[in-house]
């Protein structure tokens, strides 16, 4: 994704075994990676973050806005009203994925104390798809 490109990563696996754990870390490593970035002499870097429960959708970026998911006339999904925040370093980028992640809605399970009840996706996006 460095070079222009996409990237996903997509935890699958039982209730409590460490998933959102496991991304918490991925989203570091890819801030440090991402890092070099972050210059006054390149495109700017943005970030959405929302979460799908349920039938609904809720944008954490935005204090959970409940968010419209559609298709548009080319068959592409659109998440209407989605808020992108810029971001200018690592410790932004890191600042605003720990944001959205603390607005995450979670219950306590039989296996877990504090496990997320939804599924979350961070899209950050440099240069031109910004």
């Amino acid at each position: 994704a460095k070079g222009g490109g996409r990237a996903a990563c997509i935890a699958y696996g039982q209730t409590g075994s460490g998933k959102t754990y496991s991304m918490a870390r991925m989203q570091e490593r890819a801030a440090e990676e991402l890092g070099a970035l972050f210059s006054p002499d390149l495109p700017e870097t943005t970030v959405s973050f929302f979460e799908l429960r349920g039938e609904r959708c809720c944008d954490l970026l935005a204090e959970r806005k409940e968010l419209s998911i559609r298709e548009d006339a080319s068959g592409a999904i659109v998440i209407g009203g989605l808020s992108r925040s810029t971001v200018g370093s690592v410790e932004e980028l890191q600042s605003t994925m720990d944001r959205g992640s603390g607005l995450r809605r979670t219950a306590a399970t039989t296996g877990n104390a504090q496990s997320s009840r939804s599924h979350a996706f961070c899209d950050i996006t440099h240069g031109e798809g910004v």
